[in-house]
């Protein structure tokens, strides 16, 4: 690993090209002076990363969006960090999040799973340790659960993961999850239905040619899946987080109450 070597993104398309929207957004707030976190971890990916982000250039409420959804993450992770000081942290389709750092959490095993061409990224910027393992898998494919120590309370975050998913692969991977990780917290994302056809920051995504595919009115629909109930709550961000949306959404959001829905962070507990 060279500090200060560029790196090429040239190998991600479609749902993987999508990490480099979300990690820029969280880029954009961290330039702000009234910024409400900083990363300097991410500002040193965005000053070695190649990417050209000109032919798509980030909607204001996407980057809001992002905001609100990383602060949401951000207060359940440290809620149960504050409950469980030795735990395991697992970020499924870990992207180029940064929250090991930000959040200062380097003394929790932290084990991040992505595509091999993401985790060839990641690895520019982050050395294994014996608190951080890299895992170049698929998160669908169970095989890299079974390198997961279980000595420890876990959760996993997926952010900006299960809505690019089908419906049937978010069943299978559920269930999984429940049956290897019996005990363990996860926190999901997930948009309403409707939102998944008209989001206002669909554009971003599309441009990428990325596809989102499943979407639910609340994270209860999940226990149709399970073997037994995992549903804690669902923690609408949009609202809990409305700092960085754009005036006009901010007012949509009071007059017109289902778009409230549209984003939410889920806690289930298998």
């Amino acid at each position: 690993m060279k500090p200060t070597e560029e790196v090429s993104a040239a190998l991600l398309s479609g749902v993987t090209e999508t990490l480099l929207l979300t990690a820029r957004a969280k880029y954009v707030e961290t330039q702000r002076k009234d910024r409400l976190f900083d990363d300097p971890k991410l500002e040193e990916m965005f000053t070695r990363v190649r990417y050209d982000f000109s032919h798509n250039k980030l909607k204001g409420v996407f980057i809001g969006g992002m905001v609100a959804r990383t602060l949401q993450y951000d207060q359940l992770l440290l809620e149960f960090v504050a409950e469980n000081p030795e735990c395991t942290i697992i970020c499924l389709g870990a992207g180029l999040d940064t929250r090991m750092a930000r959040l200062r959490l380097q003394d929790k095993y932290w084990v991040d799973v992505d595509l091999p061409e993401v985790i060839d990224i990641r690895e520019h910027f982050y050395e294994p340790s014996m608190h951080h393992r890299m895992l170049a898998y698929d998160v669908r494919d169970p095989q890299w659960m079974q390198e997961v120590p279980r000595d420890l309370p876990i959760i996993m975050l997926g952010e900006g993961l299960f809505p690019y998913l089908t419906p049937k692969e978010n069943r299978e991977l559920f269930r999984t999850l429940q049956a290897e990780f019996p005990g363990a917290t996860l926190l999901f994302d997930l948009a309403s239905p409707m939102a998944v056809k008209r989001r206002p920051y669909q554009a971003n995504i599309k441009a990428v040619r990325a596809v989102l595919h499943w979407g639910a009115n609340t994270g209860e629909e999940i226990d149709i899946w399970l073997d037994s109930p995992a549903f804690q709550e669902d923690y609408m961000y949009l609202i809990n987080y409305p700092q960085r949306l754009p005036g006009a959404f901010k007012l949509a959001l009071k007059l017109i109450p289902p778009l409230k829905h549209m984003g939410k962070v889920v806690k289930a507990v298998f």
